[in-house]
C-alpha cells in the first residue's frame, strides 16, 4: 500500500472499475445501536495520478457505507441499488470470511492483501493462491460485478469522497482468519440459520410462571391414568427447561414429563450439559429430542416416555421462546412466520396450553392465528398477551432489545 499520496489526483474515466471488491468477513463492523456484528467488505481504491501512474490504497467498509453512498445524489445515471448482492455476499461472510482469487492485476498486490487480511504467516507459494481456501465460490461473481458497478457509477456524486477517505469505517473491529475465529463464525451461521435468541433470566421466569400456573389451576390433581408433559420446541441452552424443573419442584408438582426439542444438534448438547445436575433429568423425566418440532406428534412424544408399560391420556403444555425466523436459510426461501406455525402446529398435536415469547408485532396477529386455529379444530380458543418491560435477548453473546410478549393460549373448557 503506497503511503502519503498526494490527494490532488484524479480518477480514471475509463471502463476499468476504480473501486473493486478484495474481501469480506475477516474483519467485523460493531454497530454501537444494536452491539451486534456485520461482516465488513475489504475495498482496493485505485488512483490514477497526474503522471499517470496508478497507486492502490486498501480500506474496510461497512454496510452502513454502502447505504450512505445509495443516498448521495450522483450526477449521471445511476444503476439500481443492488440490495441482494450486497446481501447475499454479507450473508457468505457470516459463515466463511471470502476473497476473491488474486489474479490477473491483483498478483502484485498478493502480500499487501495478504497484510490486510491477516495472512501473513501463509507461506508465498506462487504455484497456488494462498486464498484459494474454499472461501470463494464462482456464483459470487455476478454479486460482486453488480456491488462494484454501483460503486463506480458514483464516482461523481458528494458521497464518493467520504465513501473512499483513506481510514477504516468507525466500528471495524478484527476478525482474523484463526482456527478460534472460523470456529465462531460456524456457531454465528448457525444462530442465525435456525433463528436462535436467547431471553434474559427475568423473562424465562415469567413465561414459566404462566405454563406453571396453567398446571396447577387445571391439572394438579390428574388421575394416575394421565400424564402431563411440558414441551419446548426450540429449548437451545436449556434455559427455560431449567427454569421450569425447578418451578414445579417447587409446588411438588408430579405425574408428568419435560420434552426439549431443539434442531440444532450443538446447541442440544449444551443443553444437555446445562440440565446434566438437575434431579428430573437424572430421574429420566426430562426428555431431549433432537428434531423439527413442526414435524412432531402426541404418539411422538408419548413413545419416548418410560411409563411402565401402562396406556395413559396425555395433556400437552407448549411453552417457550420460538425462532422468529428461519434465519439465512439453506440455498432455500427464508420463513419469517414461524412463531404463527408454531401455534398452530401445538394447537394441532392436542396441547391444551400454550404460552410464547414473542415479538411485539404479535399482538396484532391474535385475529389471523385464530382463523388459522379454526382450521385445525373446532374447540374454541381464547388468547390473553402482556407486554414485556424489559426486552432483552442475547444473540452472538452480546444483549440487544427486542419489544415483546408473553402471548398465552388457553382451551376454552
Amino acid at each position: 500500500m503506497v503511503q502519503g499520496i498526494s490527494t490532488d489526483f484524479h480518477w480514471q474515466k475509463a471502463t476499468q472499475s476504480y473501486g473493486k471488491l478484495i474481501a469480506c468477513g475477516q474483519k467485523r463492523f460493531l454497530s454501537q445501536k444494536s452491539n451486534l456484528s456485520f461482516p465488513a467488505f475489504l475495498i482496493q481504491f485505485n488512483n490514477k495520478m497526474t503522471n499517470n501512474e496508478t497507486h492502490s490504497y486498501y480500506q474496510w467498509r461497512s454496510k452502513r457505507d454502502f447505504l450512505l453512498l445509495k443516498r448521495k445524489k450522483c450526477n449521471r445515471p445511476q444503476r439500481d441499488f443492488p440490495k441482494s448482492s450486497l446481501a447475499k455476499l454479507s450473508e457468505e461472510a457470516i459463515s466463511k470470511p471470502w476473497v476473491v482469487p488474486l489474479t490477473r492485476d491483483l498478483v502484485s498486490e498478493k502480500v499487501v492483501i495478504l497484510k490486510q487480511l491477516g495472512l501473513v504467516d501463509i507461506p508465498n507459494d506462487d504455484d497456488k493462491d494462498p486464498l484459494s481456501l474454499g472461501y470463494y465460490h464462482p456464483n459470487m461473481k455476478k454479486a460482486i460485478k453488480r456491488l462494484e458497478n454501483f460503486m463506480n457509477d458514483c464516482i461523481d456524486s458528494d458521497g464518493w469522497v467520504e465513501f473512499t477517505r483513506r481510514e477504516d469505517s468507525d466500528g471495524i473491529i478484527n476478525f482474523s482468519c484463526c482456527s478460534q475465529v472460523r470456529q465462531y463464525s460456524d456457531d454465528i451461521i448457525t444462530s442465525a440459520k435456525f433463528g436462535q435468541y436467547f431471553t434474559i433470566e427475568m423473562n424465562v421466569q415469567k413465561v414459566v410462571d404462566e405454563a406453571v400456573a396453567s398446571y396447577y389451576d387445571n391439572f394438579r390433581h390428574q388421575n394416575s391414568d394421565g400424564i402431563i408433559v411440558f414441551v419446548e420446541p426450540s429449548c437451545g441452552d436449556g434455559r427455560i427447561v431449567m427454569q421450569l424443573s425447578n418451578s414445579l419442584q417447587s409446588i411438588s408438582a408430579i405425574g408428568f414429563f419435560i420434552v426439549a426439542c431443539d434442531l440444532d444438534k450443538q446447541v442440544l448438547q449444551k443443553c444437555q450439559e446445562n440440565l446434566s445436575n438437575l434431579e428430573l433429568f437424572k430421574e429420566g423425566k426430562i426428555v431431549l429430542l433432537n428434531c423439527d418440532y413442526l414435524q412432531t406428534s402426541a404418539s411422538y412424544f408419548m413413545s419416548h416416555f418410560n411409563t411402565g408399560g401402562k396406556q395413559q391420556t396425555m395433556k400437552i403444555i407448549v411453552i417457550g421462546n420460538p425462532p422468529y425466523s428461519s434465519g439465512v436459510g439453506d440455498g432455500q426461501s427464508i420463513d419469517r412466520d414461524l412463531p404463527k406455525k408454531f401455534i398452530t402446529h401445538s394447537v394441532g398435536i392436542g396441547a391444551v396450553f400454550v404460552s410464547f415469547l414473542l415479538p411485539q408485532r404479535y399482538s396484532r396477529e391474535i385475529e389471523s392465528i385464530q382463523n388459522q386455529i379454526a382450521q385445525k379444530t373446532s374447540e374454541s380458543w381464547t388468547c390473553k398477551y402482556q407486554d414485556l418491560e424489559d426486552s432483552r435477548f442475547s444473540f452472538e453473546g452480546k444483549l440487544f432489545h427486542q419489544p415483546s410478549i408473553i402471548q398465552s393460549w388457553y382451551l376454552n373448557r
